[in-house]
């Protein structure tokens, strides 16, 4: 389940002034109709209604009809707020079963009630006159009342008593005393006389009051160390648990909150900690509370205080959180705009396994669990203990002398799950190998003259049902590969099949292996975080057999025998070939290793401690990978490839294939593909900064993209595209990439700011003879608007890394063209578009709310001056929007649209006396990030316009150009 939907929202332009044949000085000349027709918001409120899940996602409630154990099926959605998202909804309590059941939605000043419909599917139908009412203050909470009234926490700390029906109108308010800053409230109660509210402070208290008098507080709760955000009440318990953003939830014992017997002193019960960021929402499953935190996480807590269950799934801040009364179920939601309904686990039947706290023998170094009732522990003596989980009693199965310290161990069930193979190596390079069941009859081995290092099972096709694959790691990187057949009542028989040279690194053993269904290749992950592939088809004049070689029956063979039999095996092992790699990918995990690598569907797919999984394919005998996974802030796109910078100075390249596919949901199939990386710290060790001569800002971020144009193999000798960046630490870099190499490379930079570079557009100009000239606009943090030439930097990277394939010292930009002062602070929004005379107009938007145009010219200079920028025109804006504008496009010369975090889209007339506004539309997306716009032309040839704007969500509105406005006439 996830928020999405349609609605409408229109401009406060005066419709009349569109109808007008003369257009007044000024006037846009027409209102423009401007409709939401796609919106994915953060989910912020949620509650159960019977069978149905409401959800809110910014104006809108969705429902989802829930079936017994099947999945939750969408049944409607219905916009009911305006301009503010919906931050709660509240079903009205009553018997169930009924054929309707009535919801309050609010949020911000704005509230609406609604009637959900339960006959023929859920349905969502307006209630009470159907449009939202704005209260003047903003609704905190909301709780039905009796006769079916309202009551209301209000900002300001009040609390009142509404009749929602007909009109509106107010029956009681009071204010209460002593409130402070309030962010969040609950309310007991369904009379005035013991109508009680609680609300959190942004000062860390809980303070409660009774509607009756609400002069002054009842109590005050304290204990928490940071602002309180949400809180819940379970009357039949007198239980009040409050979530805060210090990151802790707490238990208080207040009683009947509207005063009466059942009033407690309320004392604090439990203090919970366990979450990562702040607690956003809060509810009570009998006495424990349930918290869910922006850390992405949803904590259920047990009577200590401590985590009885998690649950996570969701990307993104958890924002909501409801519980279903009848049957347990839990719903969460949150920044991604997806709901999970969780149900609760099913009761364990008699005689079922449950949860046993297995004391293992000893201090355990190595815990395997083997099929589904056996627990394997190796301890640090290198004792092996089997445990069986049923009856909770373990059993030694090799004595510490076996393998001694510093020991590994590796398992792996044979078919029917009764039987296993064990394998255990040590410090002294021996490896054991032993059937689980048949302890008596073991296979000793020396592998290697120091220690074993890496020790794994591997699946491997066409292999008989009693023997599996084993891979050891030794020293200098060595690798053998080990066929270990199961023969019963004897000890089971090794083979030698082939040997392999890991890359030189400082932890060099493998940590995992999968042979490809392919055939005669095997793919392993490595300690360092590289996958390699090796050849894996064995020639069996050179594999050798254990059988005589290491005596591994029940009656012990003598010392001097084994020595010599661990002799002959190592001299046998040098018989064969050693293979190296053919395809590495190195520190593809990073330094922290790889963990895991299976093969299914005909790609591979490998797992790291990066906290990545990559897909990747077998092309040519080398590994590609196609996809990665992992969070990124950012996108800018060249044709197929999508770029996405990421903290830490790090740019990601992809290819993005679509093709049509009728069978899915979306009608389009995706395959992402990675193409290229770069990371700047690794720019510098790799240039052997051994001294640390030049320092990298450990928080160096690249605060936005731009792909050069016209840089592609169409217009240069090598296929090289190009790429420029604006970086925190002042600079602004231009990177190349050649995808063929999957190279990034840096190729030139400057610090010509020094300051941090928020902004930068590349755009290409083209004389009328055909001579082409690469333009790069940058714009920083004191509001400058800086314009650079870098055809040259671009021919001279592109020699360069010809020259040195690929490989390249950075290039000096050169001194920028122009640099105009466009605003006070910092520039959060540009956009260059070319008008049809040739001049380009640049568009930016600032930290302040203000808007800058200017008309820019492109000109020869004379003789060696190269390219010069002229000036034409200059029109601003102040306080065109009351926040940080960060969005801005231009649609027609004569026409922009411009978007702020104060969630307003405008759209502007330039004209010669500045920017005249024409419309105003509230859009849903919180923390706006991007804005982008396309035209479109619909089939009757009339032109409009498409906008989407990111953020908290995503939302894209859909605009009709307004009509030219007419001469003015000239006076008489």
């Amino acid at each position: 389940m996830s928020g999405g939907g349609r609605g409408s929202a229109w401009g406060p332009a005066n419709e009349r002034r569109a109808q007008r044949r003369r257009v007044e000085p000024g006037d846009g000349g027409g209102a423009a109709k401007m409709e939401s027709v796609a919106l994915v918001a953060p989910v912020t409120a949620l509650e159960f209604a019977g069978d149905v899940l409401l959800a809110g996602t910014g104006p809108e409630v969705a429902a989802f009809r829930l079936s017994g154990a099947g999945p939750a099926v969408a049944a409607g959605r219905r916009i009911v707020l305006r301009e503010t998202s919906v931050q709660g909804l509240r079903a009205e309590p009553g018997p169930a079963g009924g054929a309707a059941v009535r919801v309050v939605a609010f949020g911000g000043r704005w509230l609406a009630v609604l009637a959900v419909r339960r006959g023929g599917g859920a349905r969502l139908a307006a209630c009470g006159g159907g449009a939202a009412r704005e209260l003047g203050a903003r609704v905190w909470e909301a709780r039905w009342a009796a006769g079916g009234r309202l009551a209301l926490a209000l900002g300001g700390g009040a609390v009142a008593l509404y009749e929602w029906r007909g009109g509106g109108r107010w029956l009681r308010r009071a204010s209460c005393g002593g409130a402070g800053a309030l962010r969040c409230a609950v309310l007991a109660g369904t009379g005035w006389e013991r109508l009680a509210l609680a609300a959190g402070t942004a000062a860390g208290a809980v303070v409660v009051w009774r509607a009756a008098a609400a002069e002054t507080p009842r109590r005050r709760l304290l204990g928490h160390r940071g602002a309180v955000l949400a809180l819940c009440y379970a009357a039949p318990r007198g239980l009040l648990a409050s979530a805060s953003e210090d990151r802790s939830v707490r238990l208080w014992a207040v009683g009947a909150l509207g005063g009466g017997p059942g009033e407690r002193d309320g004392s604090c019960l439990l203090v919970c900690y366990g979450h990562g960021a702040r607690v956003a929402a809060v509810a009570l499953r009998g006495p424990c509370p349930v918290s869910a935190g922006e850390d992405s996480a949803c904590l259920e807590w047990d009577g200590g205080g401590g985590v009885r269950r998690a649950r996570r799934g969701h990307r993104g801040a958890l924002r909501a959180l409801a519980l279903r009364p009848a049957g347990g179920c839990l719903a969460t939601g949150g920044d991604d705009g997806g709901v999970r309904l969780w149900r609760p686990r099913r009761a364990v039947s008699d005689g079922a396994p449950v949860a046993v706290a297995l004391r293992a023998p000893g201090r355990p170094r190595a815990v395997l669990l083997v099929g589904p009732r056996r627990v394997l522990a190796l301890d640090e003596e290198g004792g092996l203990a089997e445990c069986e989980v049923p009856a909770g009693r373990w059993v030694p199965v090799l004595p510490p002398a076996a393998v001694g310290p510093r020991g590994l161990l590796a398992a792996a069930p044979l078919p029917g799950g009764a039987e296993a193979f064990c394998a255990l190596a040590g410090g002294d390079g021996r490896l054991l190998v032993v059937v689980l069941g048949h302890a008596g009859t073991t296979t000793k081995l020396r592998l290697f003259e120091g220690a074993v290092h890496g020790l794994s099972w591997a699946t491997r096709p066409g292999l008989p049902s009693d023997t599996a694959a084993l891979l050891a790691s030794g020293p200098n990187g060595e690798m053998l590969w080990l066929d270990v057949t199961h023969r019963p009542g004897q000890a089971p028989c090794v083979w030698l099949m082939g040997r392999y040279l890991l890359p030189p690194c400082k932890q060099r053993w493998h940590t995992c292996a999968a042979f490809l269904p392919q055939g005669g290749l095997l793919v392993c992950g490595d300690r360092r975080g590289s996958l390699l592939l090796f050849p894996c088809s064995s020639s069996p004049e050179l594999a050798a057999g254990s059988t005589g070689i290491a005596d591994g029956s029940a009656s012990p063979a003598n010392e001097d025998s084994g020595s010599e039999l661990e002799l002959s095996y190592l001299l046998q092992k040098e018989g064969l070939p050693i293979e190296t790699p053919l395809s590495v990918l190195f520190g593809l995990h990073g330094k922290t290793g790889v963990t895991s690598v299976t093969c299914h569907g005909g790609y591979i797919y490998s797992t790291g401690r990066d906290g990545c999984y990559r897909q990747l394919r077998l092309q040519d005998q080398k590994l590609e990978v196609l996809q990665k996974h992992r969070p990124c802030k950012g996108l800018q796109w060249l044709e197929e490839l999508r770029f996405t910078p990421g903290g830490r100075a790090q740019i990601e390249c992809y290819r993005l294939l679509c093709a049509a596919d009728l069978a899915s949901e979306s009608a389009v199939a995706c395959q992402v593909t990675h193409v290229a990386s770069h990371r700047l710290d690794e720019h510098w060790e790799r240039k052997k900064n051994r001294h640390k001569l030049v320092k990298v800002d450990p928080e160096t971020r690249y605060m936005s993209l731009s792909v050069i144009p016209g840089t592609s193999s169409e217009h240069l000798p090598t296929p090289w595209e190009f790429l420029a960046a604006a970086c925190s630490d002042g600079s602004v870099r231009v990177f190349g990439l050649l995808e063929a190499a999957r190279k990034l490379v840096l190729v030139a930079e400057s610090f010509h700011h020094q300051r941090c570079v928020l902004k930068v557009e590349a755009f290409l100009h083209t004389w009328a003879g055909g001579e082409r000239r690469h333009l790069l606009c940058s714009a920083a943090t004191d509001g400058s608007v800086t314009f650079w030439d870098i055809t040259n930097p671009i021919k001279d990277a592109v020699d360069a890394l010809h020259q040195g394939e690929g490989e390249m010292q950075p290039l000096a930009l050169g001194t920028p063209l122009l640099t105009v002062m466009a605003h006070s602070c910092g520039v959060n929004s540009l956009h260059i578009h070319q008008t049809p005379e040739g001049p380009y107009l640049v568009a930016s938007g600032s930290d302040d709310g203000s808007i800058h145009v200017c008309l820019l010219e492109v000109a020869l200079g004379e003789g060696t001056a190269g390219t010069c920028l002229c000036v034409l025109e200059r029109v601003a804006r102040p306080c065109a929007h009351a926040a940080h504008v960060t969005g801005i496009r231009v649609l027609q010369p004569d026409l922009l649209l411009s978007a702020s975090v104060d969630q307003r889209l405008t759209l502007w007339r330039r004209g010669p006396g500045g920017l005249d506004m024409l419309s105003t539309t509230f859009f849903h997306v919180p923390d706006l990030a991007e804005l982008d716009c396309w035209e479109v032309t619909e089939a009757g040839g009339e032109l409009s316009y498409c906008c989407v704007l990111c953020g908290q969500g995503l939302e894209v509105l859909r605009g009709t150009c307004p009509p030219e406005p007419p001469p003015l006439e000239a006076p008489q």
